[in-house]
């Protein structure tokens, strides 16, 4: 419930630094820069939350851990309210995977550089608001909604549209992430990610179900 509350208020206020822009900026080529800054707003605050999440639990390299300072607005985000608290973590703890395995650092900055574009396909549709709302109310990322969206789908164009964008949206941001000509590794694990075949595209699946 609180997983549902504190992405619902981020998907309406969402936040950025600017500390964390010239972090994601520091880990992306200029194509995958490109891709990152066309995704809406709501969309970049998600993929910072993915990768800082997975940089702190890998322990990467110090240059690659994300900054954590004060908040500072984003010039057009507006003023949102605390976010509601949090129960504890539910994963392993910092550092770890279950399996036990650590990522190389070459690893890392591919996992980092998928997170912050593993969603980057949306860009390629207007995505309205209600249909942002409609993801985060049924978000398949806990619980199996597929089902009910499907029915739904066949009576709404919006939520025949969301149902959509959950299918395909990361075939897309795989296509995008091919034209910009990224490594293969960041390809794969984008176009998997919801579907992960290996033990990296396992960790980016976990930190995208936390957020």
């Amino acid at each position: 419930m609180f997983y549902r509350v504190r992405r619902f208020i981020r998907t309406l206020f969402p936040r950025i630094q600017d500390k964390e822009l010239a972090w994601a900026r520091s880990l992306l080529p200029g194509e995958a820069w490109s891709l990152f800054r066309k995704q809406s707003l709501s969309e970049q605050r998600h993929a910072l939350d993915v990768a800082k999440d997975l940089a702190r639990r890998t322990k990467p390299d110090p240059k690659l851990i994300p900054p954590d300072p004060p908040w500072q607005t984003h010039p057009d985000s507006p003023q949102p309210p605390p976010d509601p608290p949090q129960p504890p973590p539910d994963l392993p703890q910092p550092g770890r995977n279950p399996t036990g395995l650590q990522p190389d650092p070459r690893q890392i900055r591919t996992l980092l550089t998928a997170a912050l574009l593993h969603d980057c396909g949306k860009s390629r549709i207007d995505i309205k608001m209600k249909h942002r709302v409609l993801a985060v109310l049924l978000s398949p990322k806990r619980t199996s909604p597929k089902p009910l969206l499907s029915r739904l789908a066949l009576r709404s164009k919006t939520a025949a549209l969301a149902l959509d964008i959950y299918d395909q949206h990361a075939s897309w941001s795989y296509d995008l992430a091919s034209e910009a000509g990224l490594d293969e590794a960041v390809q794969i694990l984008i176009r998997e990610h919801h579907r992960p075949q290996s033990h990296l595209g396992e960790l980016l699946e976990q930190a995208d179900k936390r957020h």
